[in-house]
Formats: structure tokens, C-alpha cells, sequence
């Protein structure tokens, strides 16, 4: 059932002051050309089953098309293109109808500031195609035999896509993408609690791989609670490791992690100890082992893990640290630094010529974008140097 509070408030905001109640086509205005040219600041309200045969409707300024309850209400496109179009600025506002249009595709808008479809039931080959439109949400829509769905064209970046709690799916030897992004560019594209289902050789989601379709440094993907399955591909160019990616509690493809990690074995380099209890890095060239959304650095730094994720996360830090020193038996700490600050407590260690020591330090931080994370050691008796001979550090969410 349409939510009319909702509704309401989107009358009101538009200050809508027309009424139409549709129960058949001659309800609209005359066709032309095959376009039913809807008037601006109109409600239409489609009420039972209404077939526009091959025309399309083109809405207006402040269109907007409802039903009470998709289930009921329905329009019924013939023609091969698509059933409601939004074009020359205006917005593309639908709500509660069901659109049959088997030839056909849901929706075309171009160059709408805003794209706002909620509760679409029907049969179609097509959701249908967003030009440079500026903001596209879309919720509770369905089509459970299409070749393709939505496709995504934007010459300019785009503020919001938000696909939200529906089920798309493709039947049958289908070749098309459910959710192609192309080389459009967003802000925030948000893909919540939807159901994908790619048959064929068709694809769920296909975008740019490097995370090419947001904006650059500050644009947000969401991937949340999706399941995504069929026979066809999942995910093309985008994967769950680009950084600018969040891939959350989904079915059917991988979520995303943050993981960095580095090592040293049989390490000679000594690390010079200036002052007592004054910490430095541990000398040595490490090489990185695992970097998913951490890397060494820009440059690379040994001894280094910088996280490149997006939004702070909390982390676990470990390391595993064997030392050794010429002469006589010392105390030595280590500590892990996060930007040349000390986090937890020192870890204290004696070793010797004699005797090489493994230590195991473990502490937990919050890490934001760009904090870099390495390992430091003080002599606390005095300023004789120590070996760092193996290293292993490690920094995971948790």
C-alpha cells in the first residue's frame, strides 16, 4: 500500500493544485505524435487497469504519476520505447502503479534534477535509461523478466543513486546488465536490500573498474545488504577492494576488508639507538604482504602501513619481533606508533649476544584515512644498539 504521508508531502512540497483521476486514456491530454504531453503542477492519478497503447507519456513541470496500490492500478505501454518520460528539466516523479510495457522499458529521463520512483511492479524488458540526472532514487521497484534494467549516462558527475529494496531479475538467455553505471560519475551511490539476479550471459552490476564512477577522493559507494546470484556475472569492473567501495552484509559477492600487513627475515640492519628510553623506527626493509585498503606509504616506507580506507574503522595491531644485540644482556621496549604517536603500552624485552628474543605486541586504535602505523624501539637501560632480525606487523579491522 502507498505510503500517504509520503505522497502528501511530495504534493505539498511541489504545490501540486491539479487533479486527474485516470481511468482510461482518454483521461490524458490528446496524443501527438505519439506523446501524451502530461500538464505541470498535475496530480494523475491512474485508478485500474489503463492502456496508452504505443504512446508514451512526457511529463511536465511538477508532474506527478500515482496509484493507490500497485497491485490495482496499472498502465499498459505497447510501443518499444518507454512508457514515461522525463525530458528538457523536468523531474521524474512515479509512485504505487504497475507498468506492463513487454516491448518496452519503465522509464527514460534526461536531464531531470530529480528521478524519485517508488513501489513499480510490472513486466518489462527495461527499467529504463538516466541521462544527466542529477538525483536517481529508486525504491521498491520490480521486474522479473527483463533483458536489461537500469543504465546510467551522465556527462557531469551526479549528486545521489540510490537503488533500495527491490528485485530485479533477468529470465531466460539474457545478455544485458541489470545495473549498468557505464561511465557515469556520483557523488554517493547507495545499493541497499535489493535482490539481483542476472540470467544468461547478463551481468548483476557493471561499472568502471578504480572506483572511476565517484567522484574522485570524496565520493561513497554503498553496497549494503544486497543478494546478488543468478547464472550470470556478478560484478564487472568493480570489486569490493576499491577504496572508495563499501561492500556490506551482501549475498553472492565478497564484502569488503581492510588488511595490511609486512615482514623482514634475517634482517642485519642494526637500528642506531641515540638515547636511552627515546624510541626510533626499527631499521630494516620490510616488503608488504597484504594490502587491502593499507599500503607502505606514497612513497613506500619500510616498516610502514598506511590505511587508505575511507571511513574509520577500529583495528587490531600485531606483531611478532625477534631482537638481538652485540654484548651484554639489556632491557629494550617496543611500542607501536600511530603518526609518530605512541599507542597502548611498551612492551619490555632483554636480549643479548647470547640470547635473541621474540616478542609479541598486540594493541588496538581507531584508524582514519591516511593514519600510518609502524613499530618503534628504546633501549631503557642505556644507548647500546639492537637488531631487529625477523618482523611480521599486521593491521585488521575488528
Amino acid at each position: 500500500m502507498h505510503q500517504l504521508g509520503r505522497l502528501n508531502r511530495i504534493i505539498d512540497l511541489l504545490e501540486l493544485t491539479d487533479y486527474v483521476r485516470v481511468e482510461a486514456k482518454k483521461a490524458f491530454p490528446i496524443p501527438a505524435g505519439g506523446i501524451i504531453q502530461l500538464l505541470d503542477n498535475t496530480v494523475y492519478y491512474i485508478n485500474g487497469e489503463v492502456n496508452i497503447g504505443t504512446d508514451r507519456l512526457v511529463v511536465g513541470a511538477n508532474t506527478l504519476v500515482v496509484g493507490t496500490h500497485n497491485s490495482r492500478d496499472k498502465l499498459v505501454y505497447e510501443g518499444t520505447g518507454a512508457a514515461i518520460q522525463a525530458l528538457g528539466g523536468n523531474d521524474l516523479r512515479v509512485e504505487e502503479i504497475t507498468i506492463i510495457a513487454a516491448t518496452g522499458a519503465y522509464f527514460d529521463a534526461v536531464d531531470a534534477p530529480v528521478v524519485d520512483i517508488g513501489a513499480i511492479k510490472g513486466n518489462s524488458l527495461r527499467v529504463g535509461r538516466f541521462e544527466d540526472c542529477n538525483e536517481v532514487v529508486v525504491s521498491l521497484c520490480t521486474g522479473n523478466n527483463l533483458e536489461s534494467g537500469m543504465e546510467m549516462v551522465n556527462s557531469s558527475p551526479g549528486k545521489l543513486l540510490e537503488l533500495r529494496t527491490s528485485d530485479l531479475q533477468q529470465q531466460g538467455p539474457a545478455s544485458g546488465v541489470i545495473l549498468d553505471l557505464g561511465s557515469s560519475v556520483w557523488d554517493t551511490i547507495q545499493l541497499i536490500d535489493t535482490l539481483f539476479v542476472s540470467s544468461g550471459t547478463g551481468v548483476d552490476i557493471r561499472g568502471l573498474a578504480a572506483n572511476n564512477n565517484l567522484t574522485p577522493v570524496t565520493g561513497r559507494g554503498r553496497v549494503f545488504g544486497n543478494i546478488v546470484n543468478g547464472l550470470g556475472d556478478h560484478l564487472d569492473n568493480i570489486t569490493s577492494d576499491d577504496v572508495q567501495w563499501a561492500f556490506v552484509n551482501n549475498t553472492g559477492i565478497a564484502d569488503s576488508v581492510a588488511v595490511g600487513s609486512f615482514q623482514l627475515e634475517g634482517n642485519a640492519a642494526v637500528t642506531t639507538i641515540g638515547t636511552q628510553n627515546v624510541f626510533v623506527k626499527a631499521a630494516g626493509v620490510t616488503t608488504l604482504t597484504m594490502a587491502k585498503r593499507f599500503d607502505g606509504g606514497d612513497p613506500v616506507i619500510s616498516n610502514n602501513l598506511r590505511y587508505i580506507g575511507l571511513s574509520p574503522v577500529p583495528v587490531c595491531i600485531q606483531v611478532n619481533a625477534e631482537l638481538t644485540k652485540s654484548g651484554a644482556l639489556k632491557l629494550f621496549a617496543l611500542q607501536v606508533f600511530k603518526n609518530g604517536d605512541p599507542i597502548g603500552v611498551p612492551f619490555h624485552v632483554e636480549t643479548s649476544a647470547a640470547r635473541s628474543t621474540t616478542e609479541h605486541v598486540s594493541v588496538v586504535a581507531v584508524a582514519d584515512t591516511d593514519d600510518e602505523f609502524d613499530l618503534r624501539v628504546a633501549n631503557t637501560v642505556d644507548t647500546d644498539d639492537v637488531t631487529i632480525t625477523d618482523l611480521v606487523m599486521s593491521v585488521v579491522i575488528v
